[in-house]
């Protein structure tokens, strides 16, 4: 099955709801997972930082012997 989909399409309900399922279920996870708050953001910066941190500590360490 191939899926031809327009140049011109636009996401409204009446089109997502003609898509085939498993692309509808997709739409909806990313939907679910939306992040207005930011915290996805923040957790990234947190793993980060905490890689920051852990490189330094095992530097410390590493002098300290």
């Amino acid at each position: 099955m191939k899926l031809e989909i327009p140049d011109d399409w636009t996401p409204t309900n009446a089109n997502i709801e003609a898509l085939p399922m498993p692309l509808r279920r997709f739409i909806m996870q990313l939907e679910t997972h939306a992040d207005p708050a930011f915290t996805l953001q923040q957790l990234a910066e947190a793993r980060d930082r905490i890689a920051e941190l852990e490189a330094a500590l095992a530097i410390t360490k590493a002098f300290r012997r």
